[in-house]
């Protein structure tokens, strides 16, 4: 005789799971991927303090990228901003186009955005010509929609002195949006 995992009567079967499974589920899972993949690089990337080894060089002209959303193909990104906090659901809470060095973290969000499965979205964090840090790709496992797409950088680990700066986010590899930003 075996035993019922779901004891109560008056839940719904949920297939031995215990939570839903939808898509603002499957975002948040997806996101929290994101982050434990980018810190567990930062923890564990080699422990060589070379802030200066090169990235994907492959740049890209400033003019060429657009100011407004993208939409291609059922891939919408919202207007990319910069954030010093995010909510439970990886949105934007303290939107800001200038701040100190000292803050830690900072965040490159695309709010609104409705990506189809298998979408792949990068940010790049530069300063003039010059590629600082390449956030980890991430790649949409369904289909998504209104969602944060969202990216954290750590100062700590990164050179930033007073100036202007500017994140780019890559769609499926094409330049999509970006936002510039003070350093005080």
């Amino acid at each position: 005789m075996s035993q019922n995992p779901n004891p109560n009567p008056n839940s719904p079967n949920t297939g031995g799971l215990p939570f839903k499974l939808d898509g603002k589920t499957i975002a948040i899972g997806l996101i929290v991927i994101v982050v434990v993949i980018f810190l567990a690089g930062r923890l564990f990337g080699g422990g060589d303090d070379n802030n200066n080894a090169p990235l994907n060089n492959d740049t890209v002209n400033p003019t060429q990228v657009q100011s407004e959303p993208v939409e291609d193909d059922g891939i919408e990104l919202g207007n990319v901003v910069i954030a010093t906090s995010i909510d439970d659901d990886f949105c934007p809470e303290d939107v800001v186009d200038a701040f100190e060095p000292s803050t830690l973290p900072f965040y490159a969000v695309a709010p609104n955005s409705t990506v189809v499965e298998g979408t792949t979205v990068f940010a790049r964090l530069s300063r003039g010509n010059e590629n600082l840090e390449d956030a980890a790709e991430i790649t949409a496992p369904d289909d998504l929609n209104d969602v944060c797409i969202v990216f954290e950088f750590d100062p700590r680990n990164l050179t930033l002195e007073p100036g202007d700066y500017q994140i780019e986010f890559f769609v499926n590899g094409n330049a999509a949006d970006s936002v510039q930003f003070e350093i005080r």
